[in-house]
């Protein structure tokens, strides 16, 4: 098994870095090498702290969708998304506090690892986002779930059925992220992570509580969004999928919550009809009428196939 991804201590700190180019995909080996790096960080008496972080121009920009041609059936998606969900857990069950250090791109899986972290630092030229909706599929490793937990469900609804990607400083204001880095990247990471470590602290995302209030707003924010598709995705699946899954985070405990977003994300992917979950797989396919912006459908048309094209729209998520 090629190394994809990488361990070292530094200045007390294990520094565990996702070196998978171009775009740091989540392959099935990368999801398996950074369970085995954060277990060894955990049981490192060397190291006080956790840092991940992608090598080269960017994150972790989603996963390579060809593992999505295996799954046939509703049944392979759950065993799939099963262990993803588990090994996610695994990662946020860390004893050590857990920092994600974003650069570039943290898209779709990308941004679903960097929630099971504790904390996200990131450079103020980073972007995150769950474009998933413009390949057909909804966040299926937890982003429905735990997104609304750190920004809420208005955003959360926005960032999930638009796919657009939110800026660092944006996301900084939202709670998605916990701190912008100037300077140097792992320098920062490496500081803000050894203070976690001083101050004990370890912030599980699945176990924010989301206020009555909150929940209140997000099942309105749920309506009104599903009145707003109405008018700019009909006959797609994929978006209204999303709500369906946020609804189901406000309504239900996470673990629960979860197994929605899991079941909703088998429906798509499974689709024997792709277009009415969201968008073509096939070029020669008409791009849909909820993929709005021009240069979306233009990138849509000229993706064949998807998953080995070039920059962070190569890849979904899981």
């Amino acid at each position: 098994m090629a190394d994809l991804v990488r361990y070292e201590v530094k200045d007390g700190v294990a520094v565990v870095t996702i070196d998978n180019p171009p775009v740091n995909a989540l392959a099935p080996e990368v999801w398996t090498q950074i369970d085995d790096a954060v277990k060894r960080g955990v049981a490192d008496p060397a190291a006080e702290a956790i840092v991940l972080i992608g090598a080269g121009t960017t994150f972790i920009a989603g996963a390579d969708i060809k593992a999505f041609e295996l799954l046939k059936t509703p049944a392979d998606s759950m065993a799939r998304s099963e262990g993803t969900h588990a090994l996610l857990k695994r990662m946020e069950d860390s004893t050590k506090p857990l920092v994600a250090a974003l650069h570039g791109n943290a898209l779709g899986g990308g941004l679903e690892v960097a929630q099971a972290c504790h904390f996200r630092v990131a450079v103020k030229d980073a972007k995150v986002g769950q474009p998933e909706v413009l390949l057909g599929l909804i966040p299926g490793a937890g982003g429905t779930q735990r997104l609304p937990r750190l920004a809420g469900a208005k955003m959360a609804l926005e960032m999930c059925t638009d796919g657009k990607p939110v800026p660092a400083p944006k996301a900084l204001a939202a709670g998605i992220i916990d701190h912008i880095v100037d300077g140097d990247l792992l320098t920062g990471a490496i500081a803000f992570a050894k203070g976690k470590a001083t101050a004990r602290d370890i912030r599980k995302v699945r176990d924010i509580v989301i206020p009555a209030d909150g929940v209140k707003a997000g099942l309105e924010a749920c309506d009104a969004m599903r009145a707003s598709l109405k008018k700019t995705a009909r006959g797609m699946r994929a978006p209204y999928a999303v709500v369906d899954a946020i609804e189901a985070g406000l309504k239900l405990p996470f673990d629960q919550g979860s197994i929605r977003e899991r079941e909703l994300f088998a429906d798509c992917v499974v689709s024997r009809n792709p277009r009415r979950c969201g968008i073509c797989f096939s070029p020669s396919v008409r791009s849909p009428r909820f993929l709005t912006s021009r240069k979306t459908r233009r990138r849509a048309r000229s993706s064949a196939p998807l998953s080995s094209a070039p920059g962070p729209w190569a890849a979904a998520s899981r």
